[in-house]
C-alpha cells in the first residue's frame, strides 16, 4: 500500500528513555481471502479519544461496512485505524470508494492497488513478452521479500512483529524494504559530509560519500524524521547537544524536525529544540538555538541496494517524483522494480499541460 505509513508514539521505560507502546504489536492476519478479491483499504480519521474507545469506534465502522451490499468481508487493522473490505466485483469496489469519500469520518479510501498490479497482468503472465517479463519482475520482487517484520528496518523500527511483507491477507506494508528504503547523505555548509564511525562517533569528512556517510531515513507518524546509519544504529541528540549514532531504536531522542530553508537546504531540530550544527573543522553538535549557515545541510539522495536513480541533477527538486514526506508518485520505489529493461514495445502516454519533446531524454522516443 504505497501511501501507508506505520509508526508508533512514545511513552517511557525504566531508564527514562521513551519506548513505543506498540512495540511487539503483531500485525493481524486479516483473513484467508484470495488475492483475486476486489479489496478497498479504508483509513479513518484520528481521534483524541483513548485507544480503547478508538478501537470500539473502528469496530462500529467495520460492522457498518460488513452490512453493505456486495461486501464479502470487512476486517479491522486496529493498530492503523484501517479496515480492509473485500467485495464481489470491481464495480462494487469503485462504488464503495465513491461513497466513502463523502463520509467525514473517512480519511482515505482507495482500491488495493498493489494487489491489482498483479491481478491486471494475469496470473499466467500471458500477453506480450514485455508484459510477461514485467509480471515476472514484480513477482520476483514480492517473493524475494522476507515475510517477517523483523527483517525490514522500517517495520522493525516501528515495533511491528509477525508477518508484514506480506501480512496474513497478502498486503505489502509500506515499511517493507522495497517501499521504505530512502538512502541519503547530509552535506554540510563547508562541503563535508556527516559521517558515522563503527562505535557511533559522528564527525564530518570530505566527499564523495562512502557507506559511512549514508543514512536510511524514516518518516515518523508525528512528521519528524529518524536517520539510521550504515552500522544499523540511529542518529541521536542528547539534551546537552551531544550527537552520536548508537541507538538501537528510533525514539524521541532519535527524532528530528526537518525545516526547509530558502536556499534549498534543510535544518534539523532535535527533540530538545536545538539545531544540528557542523562547526568549521570541528565537531557535529545539536546545541544551537538558531539555524544559521553552520546549521544548513544539503540532503542528497543516494542509490542504495536495489535502488537505481537517474543522473538528473534536478532530481532532488522533483518532489512529485520522490519526496520524503510521502506526497509523491513513488517513482523511486517503482525504479527498484523496473527501469525499462524490457521496455521495447511499451507505450507510455503522458497526460499533462505540456511536454518538452525536444529534450535529450525524450526527443528520440516521442511520437504523436
Amino acid at each position: 500500500i504505497g501511501g501507508m505509513l506505520i509508526a508508533a508514539s512514545a511513552t517511557g521505560r525504566a531508564d527514562g528513555r521513551p519506548v513505543h507502546p506498540d512495540a511487539g504489536a503483531r500485525v493481524p492476519a486479516v483473513g484467508d481471502q484470495k488475492r483475486s478479491d476486489h479489496r478497498v483499504i479504508v483509513r479513518y480519521a484520528s481521534s483524541s479519544v483513548g485507544e480503547s474507545v478508538a478501537g470500539a469506534e473502528l469496530q462500529k465502522h467495520v460492522v457498518r461496512l460488513q452490512a453493505l451490499p456486495n461486501v464479502i468481508r470487512a476486517q479491522p487493522l486496529s493498530q492503523l485505524r484501517m479496515a480492509v473490505v473485500s467485495l464481489d466485483s470491481a464495480d462494487a469496489g469503485e462504488q464503495l470508494v465513491e461513497d466513502l469519500q463523502r463520509d467525514a469520518s473517512v480519511e482515505l479510501a482507495v482500491p488495493d492497488t498493489w494487489v491489482s498490479a498483479f491481478d491486471l497482468l494475469g496470473s499466467s503472465g500471458k500477453g506480450s513478452s514485455s508484459t510477461a517479463e514485467l509480471h515476472r519482475a514484480l513477482q520476483a520482487v514480492e517473493q524475494a521479500l522476507p515475510a517477517q517484520c523483523s527483517a525490514h528496518p522500517a517495520c522493525r523500527m516501528r515495533g511491528l512483529v509477525g508477518d508484514c511483507c506480506p501480512t496474513g491477507d497478502g498486503m505489502i506494508l509500506s515499511c517493507c524494504s522495497p517501499h521504505s528504503l530512502d538512502l541519503i547523505s547530509l552535506q554540510t555548509h563547508h562541503g563535508t559530509y556527516i559521517s558515522v564511525g563503527p562505535g557511533g562517533f559522528v564527525s564530518q569528512v570530505a566527499g564523495p560519500p562512502r557507506d559511512q556517510e549514508k543514512f536510511e531515513i524514516f518518516m515518523n507518524r508525528d512528521g519528524t524524521f529518524s536517520f539510521r546509519s550504515h552500522f544499523g544504529k540511529y542518529l541521536t541528540a542528547t539534551e546537552e547537544g551531544v550527537v552520536r549514532a548508537d541507538s538501537e531504536q528510533a525514539q524521541d531522542w532519535e527524532k528530528f524536525r526537518k525545516l526547509e530553508n530558502e536556499d534549498g537546504t534543510i535544518s534539523l531540530e532535535s527533540f530538545f529544540g536545538k539545531y544540528l550544527a557542523a562547526e568549521h573543522g570541528g565537531p557535529v553538535l545539536a546545541n544551537r538555538v538558531n539555524a544559521s549557515l553552520w546549521e544548513h545541510f544539503s540532503m542528497q539522495q543516494q542509490a542504495g541496494p536495489g535502488q537505481r536513480l537517474p543522473d538528473d541533477p534536478a532530481l532532488p527538486k522533483l518532489w512529485g517524483m520522490h519526496g520524503l514526506g510521502g506526497f509523491d508518485i513513488d517513482a523511486a520505489e517503482g525504479w527498484k522494480v523496473w527501469t525499462g529493461e524490457v521496455g521495447k514495445g511499451v507505450t507510455v502516454a503522458v497526460i499533462d499541460t505540456g511536454i518538452d519533446y525536444t529534450h535529450d531524454d525524450l526527443s528520440e522516443q516521442m511520437w504523436v
